[in-house]
């Protein structure tokens, strides 16, 4: 794998109650900690953060509401992501639009590109296909996890991935030099190392 990109865009009409909520983060923590969670389970080691910018002028919240970042895995991959929460909806996306969620995968051998619904593979030979897939309820078919889970089954997600996607979401976070540093001042996690 050469490169991961990704573009997470969650359609909020404002940014209040607990997504205000310093604590939690910003949009970084709480939406784009998905894509986190997704790419760096595909890799060993700790990221290292090549460069972080944040902002809240979408919606001027005390929190970053628009994060972009780049990461390096010691394979040498690169991954960039673009997060925030939109005042617009898109026009097509998952839950009827209010999330956009564009993952674009690089390699050697070809890439490949799914962006909400449809998922197309181009391959270094010339060929390519589309598949699109069936709308789904992003909130109901993970609350089905999660029961399965709380009745012995095995979670979709460990407790040791989400906490290392919530490690490298706060260096994210600790190496913005935005605006947004002023409001969120997560600790720096001691095993992931930022330029």
């Amino acid at each position: 794998m050469i490169a991961v990109s990704v573009r997470s865009v969650a359609h909020k009409q404002n940014v209040h109650s607990w997504r205000a909520d310093p604590k939690e983060g910003g949009v970084a923590v709480v939406n784009g900690i998905h894509a986190i969670e997704l790419v760096s389970s595909w890799f060993n080691g700790d990221p290292k953060v090549l460069a972080t910018s944040a902002s809240s002028n979408l919606f001027g919240s005390p929190v970053p509401e628009h994060v972009v970042c780049t990461l390096e895995f010691p394979e040498g991959v690169i991954f960039t992501m673009q997060s925030y929460w939109s005042p617009w909806q898109e026009p097509q996306g998952l839950n009827q639009g209010d999330w956009s969620l564009t993952i674009d995968v690089l390699v050697t051998e070809g890439r490949m590109l799914w962006s909400n619904d449809s998922l197309h593979v181009w391959e270094r030979e010339g060929g390519q296909y589309v598949k699109t897939f069936d709308p789904s309820d992003l909130f109901l078919r993970p609350a089905e996890m999660a029961l399965k889970s709380c009745k012995g089954g095995t979670p979709a997600v460990t407790f040791a991935q989400a906490l290392r996607a919530t490690e490298i979401a706060d260096a994210v976070l600790a190496a913005a030099p935005s605006r947004a540093e002023d409001v969120v001042s997560p600790q720096h996690p001691k095993n992931l190392t930022v330029d």
